[in-house]
């Protein structure tokens, strides 16, 4: 897999390409499997800090919530090497 550089837009294809993935639609309830089996988590981009990337996961995964965040955050990191904390977007 290529690198690329960190900015909203490489991480918007980059979380694409992630649900799209053979992995991604094991976890992710676009997808018509796993919606038939009750997943309905999705993953989207909040904000870009710096090397920080925020995210929003909603929804029911099958995987702990911390499982599906270090997962992107794993892959994010694999394309954009400069990403160095990957969170989850706090409730208020």
């Amino acid at each position: 897999t290529d690198t690329t550089h960190l900015s909203e837009d490489t991480i918007l294809d980059c979380l694409e390409d992630l649900v799209e993935s053979a992995y991604g639609q094991t976890m992710f309830g676009c997808h018509d499997a796993t919606r038939s089996i009750g997943i309905t988590g999705d993953i989207s981009f909040v904000e870009l800090a710096g090397p920080q990337v925020v995210l929003r996961l909603e929804g029911a995964f099958w995987h702990r919530r911390a499982t599906v965040l270090g997962r992107a955050a794993i892959w994010l990191n694999a394309r954009m090497p400069e990403v160095t904390d990957v969170t989850v977007e706090e409730k208020e």
